[in-house]
């Protein structure tokens, strides 16, 4: 069995859940969640943290598996893929996820809010689902 620190476990479904909780609060019209900059913020802030403790999971799976990588961050969630870890539709997704974290953290000024909305509402079940997967391992 694949050990994984519960410590990251926990706040990818913490941050999740807020995420969850924050867009179940925006109608489903985006131009509202575009006019809230302290929810845009929150959302913003838990998608980092989940995404970057999923990240984390992948990297201690792979270090501690002796998975070979390509060296990237997305590579980690391919390597996971090719051992049979995680499913092969769930590796593009978290990669996506990835991009849009680098994204946020590297090149803020040029985000697209609308991509964030889009991965608020989107990110949680694909994120969760990376943990139900390893955990079933």
């Amino acid at each position: 069995m694949i050990r994984i620190d519960t410590d990251e476990i926990s706040l990818v479904r913490s941050a999740t859940a807020r995420i969850q909780q924050l867009v179940s609060l925006v109608p489903d019209d985006p131009r509202v969640y575009l006019s809230d900059n302290a929810t845009q913020d929150r959302v913003i802030l838990h998608l980092i943290l989940s995404i970057q403790a999923c990240i984390s999971v992948a990297a201690e799976i792979v270090a501690n598996e002796s998975l070979e990588t390509d060296g990237g961050l997305g590579g980690l969630f391919d390597s996971l893929a090719n051992a049979g870890i995680i499913t092969s539709a769930l590796v593009v997704p978290l990669q996506m996820a990835t991009k849009l974290r680098n994204r946020i953290l590297f090149d803020f000024e040029n985000i697209n809010i609308n991509e964030v909305y889009d991965a608020a509402c989107t990110a949680s079940e694909v994120l969760v689902e990376f943990l139900v997967q390893v955990r079933m391992r």
